[in-house]
């Protein structure tokens, strides 16, 4: 059996769990009004974000309170990092990165993407430390590589702020990307009160909904 990963739902979203990488050309800022900033990231504190856009004469702090989401480049520096730090704040946002300190007051983190951020701790519900992983793909960011089982038009599947968006029931796949051992996760959302999932790994046919091999979840 080939290496194949393949979804097939109908009404949702599917986002890969590390969709946020890489601070650069290509970043986009969306905020609360539904504005959005195409342009990078100069830095990033407790309070503000800063952003370098060519529609902005110089950098400017944007209250985070007011920015929903970034999204950013998918290719994520080299590191020598041998673990990764959690954070999960009390508003429910997760920061990643590599534990700088830890005091009585505060908890630093030295990320890629802004350098080093101090969090007041009263501001962290939760942290946990694992070891750093080696990813075969990080994703998604883009349809490129990937099939899709229909050929409605428009197409079952679109893509669209580092997330595949279903449209109508279908299945999207891409082929030689699972090793023979490996550790698969994803994030889901739909809007309705139920989802029809189904999940199949390790298939040599792609482009079918229903393979003859493979596993299914």
């Amino acid at each position: 059996m080939k290496p194949v990963f393949q979804i097939m739902f109908a009404g949702l979203v599917f986002t890969g769990s590390a969709a946020a990488t890489g601070a650069g050309a290509g970043s986009i800022v969306r905020f609360s009004n539904e504005d959005q900033l195409a342009g990078s990231m100069e830095s990033l504190s407790s309070e503000f974000l800063v952003w370098t856009s060519p529609a902005l004469e110089k950098p400017v702090p944007f209250v985070l309170g007011s920015v929903v989401d970034l999204s950013l480049p998918a290719a994520t520096p080299e590191s020598a990092a041998d673990h990764v730090a959690i954070l999960t704040l009390t508003n429910g946002d997760i920061v990643r990165g590599q534990l700088a300190s830890v005091s009585d007051e505060t908890i630093a983190l030295d990320t890629w993407y802004a350098g080093r951020i101090s969090f007041n701790r009263l501001m962290v519900s939760d942290m946990k430390i694992e070891g750093a992983t080696n990813f075969l793909y990080r994703g998604p960011t883009g349809l490129d590589g990937w099939t899709q089982s229909t050929d409605s038009t428009p197409p079952a599947w679109s893509y669209a702020r580092s997330a595949f968006l279903s449209h109508e029931p279908g299945g999207i796949a891409k082929d030689d990307l699972l090793p023979e051992e490996c550790t698969v996760t994803f994030d889901v959302a739909w809007k309705s009160d139920s989802i029809q999932l189904k999940v199949i790994l390790f298939s040599d046919q792609p482009s079918s909904e229903n393979p003859d091999s493979g596993y299914e979840l």
